[in-house]
């Protein structure tokens, strides 16, 4: 890598952690998603032995957005009060009280309180299992327990940016070792950094930061692997992602599943290389897919397959699914004055573009193109695994409960929005035909979502707040 590349791509790497500092000024205390649970998770970790008296309060006594109402830790709970985060259902966009001092709302009251970081009502508002992203979240807050609530809830947030920040920067590589040269890796990665809903969740404190990551380091070790070949380092970058992956969220499971099909790939391709057993390969190949196929849905769907509530749920599931595209790209829908839909469709536009690239590509013999199929179906599987696994465990909800309870909110398809644009720019690539086209196209798309991210900073997310 040249030396002005690296110069450049430090730039927007750092500039990305200056952009998601700004953003975790501006968000106020606990308003990321589910951030308050998220955080009384990472501090009930840190709890010792108890030595206090808990008293059972049940799910029918919480009242939406008032805090005093959730099982939350006594330090969260004061905390909320006095900075007056607590949201009537009815008054969702009130806008934050300002102060007639250079502090925030009660900020000295909030820096002096002694109410302590622990759990006095049960069963506590937590996310469940253990999670790699609250235990190492709690090891920060444990190492600042001498300091105030707001330093150590803003320093886990700068946690949340870190893991964002190794995230954009994996970006470049990805793409570099697909096929795309450096300036062009360089825009993909400046895109990315500007990708709305991605900056939003990394100036959180959520584990999806730590998800999003550990997909993407597998999405790299996956690259990697199918352009050298296996290795047992390749192998064991795969194998550590999927662990890491599954530790900090249920849903990364699936990496293993991908895993499985990368070693059925490199088994296929040395039995073709060595021109013997092909048929034995095949065969291989459809048992060990129909297995790993029947036991990954078994997993997730933990029923008998309900065929009349598969057809309530496409009736009921199909329609939302605009709203989850407009949300994956970063509508917040937080003001009347958002335009954001509007460009987030010209997005929508360069996808269509780009899968009749993609099927081009797939479907017209002897065509030459710089980025490889084989990391194209990569990349494509990745994607389709996790759409799948989603909209299954949402399907096998709506079968127990008759509504969309969990529902398929953009965010949740986060985790491979870096493949899914290099696959989108590789369509591109491929209707473009020409490198200096595609460059042109990749400016515009940084032009694109860079004005995107800037639309919902100035005329949603401030505005959301404090105007």
């Amino acid at each position: 890598m040249r030396k002005n590349t690296k110069i450049i791509l430090f730039i927007i790497v750092f500039g990305f952690f200056l952009r998601e500092l700004s953003l975790v000024a501006i968000m106020p205390l606990f308003s990321g998603q589910d951030e308050p649970r998220h955080y009384n998770t990472v501090q009930i970790l840190n709890e010792s032995e108890h030595t206090w008296e808990v008293t059972k309060k049940s799910k029918e006594d919480k009242e939406k957005g008032q805090f005093e109402t959730y099982n939350f830790s006594e330090e969260i709970r004061k905390t909320a009060q006095l900075a007056q985060t607590e949201q009537n259902p009815r008054e969702y966009y009130k806008k934050m009280n300002f102060s007639e001092s250079s502090d925030g709302i009660n900020e000295q009251e909030i820096i002096s309180q002694n109410d302590p970081a622990i759990n006095k009502f049960y069963p506590p508002d937590i996310v469940g299992g253990t999670r790699a992203y609250h235990r190492t979240a709690s090891a920060i807050e444990h190492l600042f327990e001498n300091e105030n609530i707001l330093f150590r809830f803003f320093s886990v947030r700068i946690f949340s940016i870190l893991l964002g920040t190794i995230s954009v920067g994996l970006c470049f590589f990805i793409a570099k070792n697909v096929g795309f040269t450096e300036k062009e890796s360089l825009l993909i990665t400046a895109i990315t950094s500007f990708q709305p809903k991605l900056s939003v969740y990394f100036s959180n404190i959520n584990y999806d930061a730590l998800v999003i990551l550990s997909f993407t380091a597998f999405a790299l070790a996956g690259v990697m692997s199918i352009k050298n070949g296996p290795s047992w380092k390749n192998f064991t970058a795969l194998l550590a992602t999927s662990l890491l992956a599954t530790l900090t969220k249920g849903i990364g499971i699936i990496l293993f599943f991908l895993l499985f099909y990368l070693i059925l790939f490199h088994f296929y391709k040395k039995l073709t290389s060595l021109k013997k057993h092909i048929p034995v390969s095949i065969w291989i190949s459809i048992f060990g897919i129909a297995m790993i196929t029947l036991g990954f849905l078994s997993y997730f769907m933990q029923l008998t397959p309900n065929f009349p509530s598969l057809f309530d749920y496409l009736l009921n599931s199909i329609p939302k699914i605009p709203s989850s595209l407009e949300n994956y790209w970063g509508d917040l829908v937080w003001s009347r004055n958002d335009y954001s839909s509007h460009l987030i469709r010209l997005i929508w536009l360069a996808e269509i573009v780009s899968f009749i690239g993609i099927l081009f590509l797939f479907f017209k013999k002897n065509t030459t193109f710089f980025v490889k199929k084989e990391f194209l179906l990569f990349f494509i599987l990745l994607i389709a695994t996790l759409q799948a696994s989603i909209r299954f465990y949402d399907w096998k909800i709506f079968s127990l409960t008759g509504s969309l309870e969990l529902g398929t909110p953009g965010r949740y398809f986060l985790p491979t929005i870096i493949p899914h644009l290099i696959l989108i720019f590789s369509g591109l690539g491929v209707i473009a035909e020409k490198r200096s086209h595609l460059t042109t196209i990749l400016t515009s798309g940084l032009i694109l979502m860079s004005s995107i991210f800037s639309h919902l900073l100035l005329n949603s997310i401030i505005p959301r707040y404090y105007f």
